[in-house]
Formats: C-alpha cells, sequence, structure tokens
C-alpha cells in the first residue's frame, strides 16, 4: 500500500515537536501550487473564499495576484500563514493538537493591532484562527465567525476535489498533492468522513437522554435563544456536549464533560459574566465552590451521582428537577457573591 506523502514527511526532522508549523506549510504548499496552476487557480480561489474571505466580508477573483507564504515575517511578527493580494491581507493562526493559550491570544491581538493600523494599505483584512473544532475559548479577540474547524476545512478540500475530478486532469502534481493532503487530514482525524457506524451506540444513547432532560430543564427555567453546543478539551481529552442559553441576559453552557475514561459523571454549568472578573480564585471557590475559567467565565459542577441521579428510583422528572435546582441555587448563589456590599454610616 503507498504511504501518504504528507504522513511520511511528518515522521523525519522535528516536524513531530512542531505540529501547526507543519500543517501550516504543509497547507500552504498545496495552496501555493493550486495557486500558480493555471487549470486549478479557481479551485484555490474558492478554497481561500470558503475558508477565510467570506468569512471576513470580503472574496478573491481569479483575475488577481494572490501570494500565500509561511511564516512570512511582518514587522518582527510571524504568522503561521499569510494571504496577499493587492488590497487584501489575511493572517492565518493555525493550531492542531494544543491548546489556544495566552501567547497564542497575544499574537492575534498583535496581528489585529497592526491590520487596524491607519497605515495599512490593504483595508480588505482580517484574522483567522484554525483550530480542531473551531469553539476555542478566545473571548473577545476573535469572533466565531473568524474561527474554521479542521474538520470543516477538509469539507471545503473535498468539495475542490470533487470540482477538479469534473474539470481536469486528476493525475496532475497538482491535484495529487490536494489529494494526499486532504488523506493525509482523514488519517489525522481531522476529518468527519472518520465517524461511522463503530461508534458505541449505547454510549450516544445515554448521552442523548441526558441531554434531553438537559433541554427540559432550560425550558421549564425559560431559557431563551437555547442551541446545541460542543467542544472539546484537549488538554484532558474531554469533549464537551450541552446546551447555550441566555437568562436575564446573562449567557450560560449547561452540559457534560465526557471522555474515554470511566469517572462519575458531573454536571456543568458556566457562567459567563463582566463581574468575574473582581473575584479571586479563592473567593469564587470558597463561595460558589466554582472554577475561574477566565475573567468573564466560571464553571460550577454537580456530581450527578451523589444525587441518585442514574437510580432505578429516579425517573426522568426527578432526574429534571434535580438539574433546575441546582441551577436555580447556583444562578442565586452567583447573584448574592456578587452584589456588592453597601456601606455603613457611622452611628
Amino acid at each position: 500500500m503507498e504511504e501518504n506523502i504528507f504522513s511520511s514527511l511528518i515522521k523525519w526532522g522535528d516536524a513531530k515537536s512542531q505540529e501547526e508549523n507543519y500543517y501550516s506549510k504543509s497547507l500552504t504548499l498545496v495552496l501555493s501550487h493550486l495557486l500558480k496552476d493555471e487549470r486549478c487557480k479557481f479551485a484555490a480561489v474558492n478554497i481561500l473564499n470558503e475558508t477565510f474571505a467570506k468569512r471576513l466580508g470580503f472574496s478573491f477573483s481569479t483575475n488577481e495576484k494572490i501570494d500565500i507564504q509561511s511564516h512570512k515575517t511582518n514587522d518582527n511578527k510571524r504568522p503561521d500563514i499569510t494571504i496577499e493580494a493587492e488590497d487584501k491581507l489575511i493572517y492565518v493562526e493555525i493550531k492542531v493538537s494544543s491548546p489556544v493559550n495566552e501567547e497564542a491570544r497575544e499574537r492575534i491581538r498583535n496581528y489585529i493591532k497592526r491590520l487596524s493600523d491607519p497605515k495599512q494599505k490593504r483595508t480588505k483584512n482580517g484574522v483567522m484562527l484554525v483550530t480542531k473544532f473551531g469553539d476555542a475559548r478566545v473571548d473577545s479577540i476573535i469572533l466565531p465567525k473568524q474561527q474554521i474547524s479542521w474538520f470543516t476545512l477538509s469539507g471545503v478540500l473535498r468539495k475542490a476535489l470533487e470540482e477538479l475530478k469534473r474539470n481536469e486532469d486528476t493525475q496532475s502534481a497538482t491535484v495529487y498533492l490536494l489529494k494526499k493532503f486532504h488523506e493525509f487530514l482523514k488519517e489525522k482525524n481531522m476529518s468527519v468522513e472518520r465517524v461511522d457506524g463503530t461508534i458505541d451506540y449505547l454510549a450516544m444513547r445515554d448521552i442523548y437522554n441526558l441531554l434531553t432532560i438537559v433541554q427540559r430543564a432550560c425550558k421549564e427555567l425559560k431559557f431563551t435563544n437555547l442551541t446545541l453546543d460542543t467542544g472539546e478539551d484537549i488538554d484532558y481529552g474531554q469533549f464537551w456536549v450541552g446546551y447555550k442559553c441566555k437568562r436575564e441576559k446573562q449567557v450560560h453552557r449547561i452540559g457534560f464533560w465526557v471522555s474515554t475514561v470511566k469517572e462519575p459523571i458531573h454536571l456543568c454549568l458556566e457562567i459567563e459574566d463582566e463581574m468575574v472578573k473582581r473575584f479571586d480564585e479563592d473567593e469564587l471557590q470558597d463561595n460558589l465552590g466554582a472554577e475561574k475559567w477566565d475573567d468573564k467565565t466560571i464553571a460550577i459542577y454537580l456530581d450527578l451521582d451523589s444525587k441518585g441521579f442514574f437510580t432505578a428510583e429516579t425517573d426522568a422528572g426527578k432526574q429534571v428537577q434535580i438539574v433546575k435546582e441546582f441551577v436555580q441555587e447556583t444562578l442565586k448563589k452567583w447573584s448574592v457573591t456578587k452584589r456588592p456590599i453597601k456601606k455603613t454610616r457611622r452611628l
């Protein structure tokens, strides 16, 4: 069986220790060759528009000269990928398995600052962030539309391949590179095509039932803007499933962290509030038993086993009540905790 060229190359040198660099250079290589091949340029432009440009409010065309480079130095800054045209400029930050830490956030802030400079001639510009699931926690630095997942990007590459098969010689070296990079993403579980019927049906059914209970509780609590919410914590190998909702203009997330490790299931309530920054971690832990994730987000957990959530005596109605009581009590405690203490007058 022929080994994928990208899978082979990542085994050499320091590619394993520089994962983001390897993915950045590989994606740049593929797109650069597509742009240089007149028969394939339309596919390259479609990829750039679907993954980056349209999300930033503009589009590239096949008539303009487009340059794409990895780790190009700009004012002592080296974005993972730089995409340039006469009046357009995009900086792309690439993440694969590592989290978007404070160092990455600071780089993104610097890119945005540079692009917002009045002297910047390329007025159609922006910053894009590529992560595995496209849902990294970057506060207000990056808008949701400025993030894209490797799963989505892989789907765009697959679509481009299908278009090229209908229009061009699929044996060309350029199309070969695109095909092999797409296959490489599939091998690395960066493509939704890897999902198949071997998933544990019982586990999926149980998660679905848990989500149904949470949904019912949220509706009975009169939460609004209820939307399904999923994600991943790469550091701990856990997946998040739950709901994002609003209550009195505050955003909350209610759900579960699940993993392959057998451990008790905890219901998690995340509260987003600008008042969080007033408190340090110890205060929040003492008053609420809460974890402080950033300056506006706290997370509170409930061990469902301790409430007899999964016992035969606890039917769906009681399970909904357990969720509601936990959420109500927690929000009430937070309301009291953040309330400013009134000064007393001297007698």
